[in-house]
């Protein structure tokens, strides 16, 4: 990933602040007792097993929050950080499989979040409800539920659990934000501000002050009593994300559809009258002397010159609503080689290295050959354009196909190292007429879309800022 200067400079910062935090609530380390602490950092790992990815996925939201801030009101924030940051640096590295830079911001700025959250807790009143030990005995439950049922704890453990997600949210969608260079604000309203989210944040919110009462009642077993409860809340979150996706894809298709059909009406009324406009500028050319008036010659060849570029755009708006499909027994794997050997001698592909990784078992399917290399040729293309955009040591588009017979189903990626795309372009890369290059027309990954779409498979692409984009090809499996 291709991290800008700005990004660095910020994960930077909230490195240095972490650190700094740590130092700050490490002076009476000698008298912790690390089994205590390495048993609350396994709770708070199981925690972030439970997490997905935000609306725009861009972002993650744990459920580990509400085990978090109950470290935080039990033990204070000085042991905390030790907690937070050793489980989220484990969870990035060994279950989220996170880049390395991205675990380290990750952890450092759940453990800013977990600090400011500890200072305000004690600032408004709060008192660590286990001092003197991390497992409560008979006598400490009497003394803990003792300060534990105290009324003036309640704005303590609102304040702080309101600190804790806005410092959380916000400090991950700064990091978005510059990456994507849009606004931190509606970064932060995409990724965490909408309804569901924020009620779902409050119930994990809301959650902490009874882990706390539950663990000081019957131990460590009140802790896993509350993973049943998180899960439901995991659950819900995840079928929203997914239902909503599926929302938008709908309206996207059913917005294509409709310019698509506009767009082929109009592509093919222009093609009459530019074939007549066409026609008289080469009959100017052949009538007008050589030797004569050198500004009529020149009249005539702009004009004959523009109608050419006129019918290449009507084209594109015809093939973006191409309906029919020819379909043949064919190989992906063979169209991909050739559609590769077709545009090698191009300029656009100098430099660029081709990375095939296809799987032999694909077999043949019934396909149209035409339609599926416009396809590839529309793809290869619009990798080879973002590399000329950026500067990496090496230019690659990487090609995969995979044969899975269990779902009936071909799939091929075609990736590139490039400069990739934010979430607001990367939802309406497949309309047409949008697009981002200066001279391009917008009808060649709406036609792309149309011609996966014609063969009952599903197109799409993952990308974000600096990370280059992946489209990925979805295509049923039909004897041949």
């Amino acid at each position: 990933m291709l991290l800008n200067r700005n990004v660095q400079y910020y994960i930077a910062l909230i490195v240095g602040l972490a650190g700094l935090a740590i130092v700050l609530g490490s002076t009476r380390i000698a008298t912790w007792d690390w089994q205590q602490l390495t048993l609350w950092s396994l709770v708070c790992v199981m925690a972030e097993l439970l997490w997905l990815n935000t609306l725009t996925g861009q972002g993650t939201v744990s459920m580990a929050s509400t085990f978090n801030l109950a470290v935080i009101f039990l033990i204070g924030w000085e042991k905390s950080l030790w907690v937070v940051g050793a489980s989220t640096l484990f969870a990035n590295l060994a279950i989220q499989k996170k880049e390395w830079f991205k675990a380290l911001f990750n952890t450092s700025q759940s453990a800013l979040s977990t600090a400011l959250a500890g200072v305000v807790f004690l600032a408004t009143g709060g008192v660590t409800l286990l001092p003197h030990a991390d497992t409560p005995g008979a006598q400490q439950i009497a003394a803990f539920l003792t300060r534990f049922n105290d009324a003036r704890l309640i704005l303590p453990f609102l304040f702080s659990g309101l600190t804790y997600h806005f410092a959380n949210t916000f400090l991950v969608s700064g990091v978005i934000s510059l990456a994507s260079r849009e606004r931190l604000i509606p970064t932060w309203r995409q990724n965490y501000g909408y309804s569901e989210e924020i009620v779902s944040s409050l119930a994990l919110l809301f959650l902490s002050p009874l882990v706390v009462l539950s663990f000081g009642s019957v131990s460590f077993l009140g802790i896993v009593l509350f993973f049943v409860p998180l899960v439901f809340v995991r659950d819900a979150s995840m079928r929203y994300v997914q239902l909503k996706k599926a929302q938008d894809v709908l309206i996207r298709t059913e917005r294509m559809v409709a310019k698509g059909e506009m767009a082929a009406e109009i592509g093919h009324e222009l093609n009459n009258y530019l074939a007549a406009i066409s026609g008289r500028a080469q009959m100017i050319l052949m009538l007008a002397p050589i030797d004569g008036d050198a500004r009529l010659r020149k009249c005539a060849e702009v004009i004959y010159e523009n109608t050419s570029n006129m019918v290449t755009l009507t084209a594109g708006l015809m093939s973006a609503a191409h309906k029919e499909t020819r379909k043949r027994p064919a190989n992906l794997n063979d169209m991909i080689n050739k559609t590769i050997e077709f545009v090698k001698p191009q300029n656009k592909f100098n430099n660029v290295k081709f990375e095939l990784e296809l799987d032999a078992a694909v077999p043949m399917g019934q396909l149209d050959p035409a339609q599926i290399q416009q396809v590839l040729l529309n793809l290869f293309s619009n990798a080879a354009d973002a590399l000329q955009e950026c500067d990496v040591p090496e230019k690659k588009i990487h090609i995969m196909t995979r044969h899975e017979p269990d779902r009936g189903q071909i799939i091929m990626s075609v990736s590139d190292n490039g400069p990739g795309m934010s979430a607001a372009v990367a939802a309406r890369v497949f309309e047409p007429t949008f697009t981002t290059k200066e001279k391009g027309h917008g009808f060649g990954l709406s036609a792309s879309y149309r011609i996966i779409e014609n063969h009952a498979g599903r197109i799409h692409v993952d990308s974000r800022p600096g990370d280059g984009a992946t489209f990925t090809v979805q295509l049923p499996l039909r004897a041949a």
